[in-house]
């Protein structure tokens, strides 16, 4: 079986595109992905080209609408492991069943599409890979199928625990460096998305490559204050700087139409519930947003208050994690 992590970016979305740094945690949901030699209920089959053979394929647990999507995975992920055609013959005699177990909702920010890739990397090449960084090549090269040109921080950190700085190395994947900081503690959730991450990131690289000065100087900024960010988790109460920071960022975000009214709306109201600050968190749109609260009791009482104001489905998303060292832990 395999696992990938969802994930929360905390500072650095977009602008780690353009050499920033971002800092991001992995969630504790997560896509399970098992892959059996034989399939007891699918719900489709077909068959799936390795490049050089096809092998019967059939898929449980999956929405109609993901499955030719998570066929062409499958598929990527055989090539960019270079498991030849034979050797999966000889695995799998009547075909290769997948089966998808996933709390990471789809579309919202939360890295559904890295998770996947990650587990579907290690369910098919994780026994014949001794180093995370080649899962990780895998996982980033299937993620072309739901991004173009991933950035490699969502894989990165599917594959990650605790408080991570990613530094991007292009052409090569980014380097990631486990980050200990002071104890505070967050508040997330998410919004419908108005826009896909790959019509927002290409909003963002128009305005790059014309050099409009609002989106220059916005990235330039969201750049600066992720690097503070990481300096700041190292000091001994960083919780209320991490606020302000998000605060200042998101005000970034929202000037280039990335934020949403919903996402204004939901931090608006956990600054009311006692948070210091909060941002968007991924490519916009609606989606994840998370606030910074001082600490784990402080966060609590704001995540109390906030799922009785949120509509049912929102409530479901809503989490608390408190951070302190090198550990990152979800509280119930």
């Amino acid at each position: 079986m395999g696992i990938g992590r969802g994930k929360l970016l905390l500072f650095g979305e977009h602008a780690a595109v353009y050499g920033h740094p971002a800092l991001g945690i992995a969630t504790a949901d997560t896509t399970e992905v098992t892959v059996r030699p034989e399939a007891p209920e699918p719900v489709w089959t077909g068959s799936v080209d390795t490049g050089d053979s096809a092998i019967p394929l059939s898929i449980t647990g999956v929405p109609d609408a993901y499955l030719l999507v998570l066929r062409d995975a499958v598929a990527a992920t055989i090539r960019a492991a270079s498991i030849a055609g034979v050797e999966l013959a000889t695995r799998y005699p009547q075909g290769l069943h997948v089966t998808v177990r996933s709390s990471i909702p789809p579309g919202s920010g939360f890295g559904s599409s890295a998770a996947l890739c990650v587990a579907l990397a290690t369910a098919l090449a994780g026994s014949g890979i001794a180093r995370d960084i080649e899962l990780w090549r895998i996982a980033n090269t299937v993620e072309r199928i739901f991004h173009g040109t991933p950035s490699g921080i969502d894989t990165g950190l599917s594959l990650s625990t605790g408080l991570t700085a990613v530094y991007p190395a292009p052409p090569a994947l980014p380097e990631k460096q486990p980050v200990s900081a002071g104890p505070f503690a967050i508040v997330y959730g998410g919004v419908p998305r108005v826009g896909d991450t790959k019509s927002l990131v290409a909003r963002v690289r128009a305005g790059m490559d014309t050099g409009s000065p609002a989106m220059v100087d916005a990235i330039d900024a969201l750049g600066s204050i992720s690097r503070s960010a990481i300096s700041i988790c190292a000091t001994d109460s960083p919780a209320e700087k991490m606020g302000e920071l998000c605060n200042e960022a998101q005000e970034h975000l929202r000037r280039i139409g990335l934020s949403t009214d919903s996402i204004e709306q939901r931090l608006a109201r956990a600054r009311e519930t006692g948070a210091i600050g909060g941002k968007l968190s991924g490519a916009g749109g609606g989606g994840a947003w998370y606030a910074v609260y001082a600490s784990a009791d402080a966060a609590h009482a704001g995540y109390v208050q906030l799922r009785q104001d949120l509509p049912a489905g929102e409530r479901e998303l809503l989490r608390v994690v408190c951070v302190s060292g090198s550990d990152v832990r979800a509280v119930e």
